[in-house]
């Protein structure tokens, strides 16, 4: 179906053009191999002939123009939108460094530690979809890959401990003490763990950061 509608419309532009440029020497043939008699003397049909090529070379030029102008707005457009997608990328990149690199919270204050634990909770729930959007290749050499390869083995790291956390029941205060001493054991942990992790990430970062650039302004 899809080559019946080209070859009609190549069919069409090639019979448009030979009108277009046999018409001027069908004309000469009639006028002057013919005894078709004409009420314009020879100087009118010259500049008519004239007139007719130079409008024909107008809008062929200006067709072309138009034809130009309009490949260079798709490709301004595709270019912003492909700037405006790696952009989002790396944003919502670095909102996701900051909840696995625990910069949003602070563990160590006992008087929010629990708030904040349960923020990170939920922050965790959201991320762990949120990253699997990313498609990378995890034997990938990118630094894209690589830096997202880090943040998705940071983030099961989190994970593994919340599908085996159990929370006791609402009255069992006993419970809840040792749920929140818990909590501190494990914050602490993860704490000590970001140390770790930061530079590595950080530095992964920026690779991932420039290489995008690159294909932003490439």
């Amino acid at each position: 179906m899809e080559k019946k509608v080209w070859a009609k419309k190549i069919g069409t532009f090639l019979l448009i053009a030979i009108s277009i440029v046999g018409f001027p020497f069908v004309l000469e043939f009639v006028l002057y191999k013919t005894p078709v008699i004409s009420q314009f003397t020879n100087e009118t049909w010259f500049s008519f002939m004239a007139s007719y090529v130079g409008a024909i070379a107008t809008f062929v030029v200006l067709r072309i123009t138009l034809k130009e102008n309009q490949k260079a707005v798709e490709d301004e457009k595709r270019r912003l939108r492909r700037n405006y997608e790696i952009e989002k990328e790396i944003s919502e990149a670095k909102d996701i460094q900051k909840v696995l690199l625990l910069d949003k919270y602070d563990f160590l204050n006992m008087n929010t530690l629990v708030i904040d634990f349960m923020k990170f909770r939920k922050d965790m729930y959201d991320i762990q979809f949120k990253i699997r959007e990313f498609q990378f290749d995890e034997k990938g050499q990118t630094a894209r890959d690589k830096y997202f390869m880090n943040l998705w083995f940071l983030e099961r790291y989190y994970t593994f401990y919340f599908a085996e956390e159990k929370r006791p029941k609402e009255n069992d205060r006993e419970g809840w003490i040792k749920y929140v001493n818990s909590i501190e054991e494990k914050t602490t942990e993860w704490s000590h763990n970001a140390m770790l992790k930061r530079k590595k990430i950080m530095d992964l970062y920026k690779e991932y950061v420039d290489e995008m650039k690159r294909k932003e302004f490439g």
